[in-house]
């Protein structure tokens, strides 16, 4: 009975440790879009 608890018991942290990932993922695609403008602007009022 302890053997199949513990591959679940392992398989459930990993689970946990991946959700806190997914809110960083969209925040640094915010961040560079965000950069990415604040470049093109800069780069447009340079050509203009």
């Amino acid at each position: 009975m302890t053997t199949p608890s513990d591959p679940a018991r392992r398989a459930r942290p990993p689970l946990e440790a991946e959700r806190p990932q997914h809110p960083t993922g969209p925040a640094l695609i915010l961040v560079l879009v965000v950069v990415l403008l604040i470049v093109a602007l800069s780069v447009a009022s340079v050509y203009t």
